[in-house]
Formats: structure tokens, C-alpha cells, sequence
């Protein structure tokens, strides 16, 4: 049950409608919001008045940039990441100062490999 005291609004984004729509269904406290991450203007947008965006939309391999954190920095917007591959992170690691420059705070690779699994170590 959602604590009525807290003011949150979680919304998800995808580019499938069906299945963002069928999420919301099942859980209604959430909201969908149709969303392509190669689309800047639209990320740009959909990040206006967001506190956290927290990036599960993989696959993370050989993608040639990191286009949800840059955004994410630009907009000034908190970001996570279930980034499970090391080009990536590296790519994510490069925008770093970029990160501290924005005031955010970005946390990348806290997928189960290697995030979860090296607290455990």
C-alpha cells in the first residue's frame, strides 16, 4: 500500500506502449510515459521535474554513448543505472566531473554484476 504521506510520483518510460500500459494496470500507483532514449529532445523533456532516473533499459553492450546519463546531467537529474557492462561503465565513467559539475549524483553498474556482487565480496 502507498504511504499517503509521501508526495512521490513514479512514472516509467519505454517504447512499448503495450507493455508500459499492462505495467500500469497492474500496478496502478505508477503512470507510463511512451519514450524512445535515442530521441534527446524527447529525454530532455521527459526529464523536466524528475528527481531520480533510474536507467534499466538495456542491453547496455556495445552501445556507442551514454546518452540517459548525459541527459540526466544536462538536466540536472539524479541518476542509477543496472548497467551490467564495462565499456559502459567506462563510457559513464568519462562524464564524471560532468556529474559533479551538474551537482547530481550517479551511480552506475548496480545491476547484480558486478554492483550488487561486489558488495558481497
Amino acid at each position: 500500500p502507498r504511504d499517503e504521506s509521501v508526495d512521490l510520483d513514479r512514472c516509467i518510460a519505454g517504447r512499448n506502449e503495450n507493455v508500459g500500459e499492462e505495467i500500469v494496470r497492474e500496478s496502478p500507483n505508477l503512470r507510463f510515459k511512451k519514450l524512445d532514449y535515442s530521441d534527446k529532445d524527447a529525454l530532455a523533456a521527459a526529464m523536466k521535474h524528475v528527481d531520480l532516473v533510474v536507467h534499466s533499459a538495456g542491453p547496455f553492450q556495445q552501445r556507442q554513448s551514454a546518452e540517459v546519463l548525459e541527459a540526466a546531467i544536462s538536466a540536472g537529474v539524479n541518476y542509477q543505472d543496472v548497467c551490467d557492462d564495462v565499456d559502459h561503465m567506462e563510457m559513464s565513467r568519462c562524464l564524471h566531473d560532468d556529474a559533479v559539475e551538474s551537482n547530481i549524483t550517479a551511480a552506475v553498474c548496480t545491476s547484480i554484476y558486478p554492483g550488487i556482487s561486489n558488495l558481497m565480496a
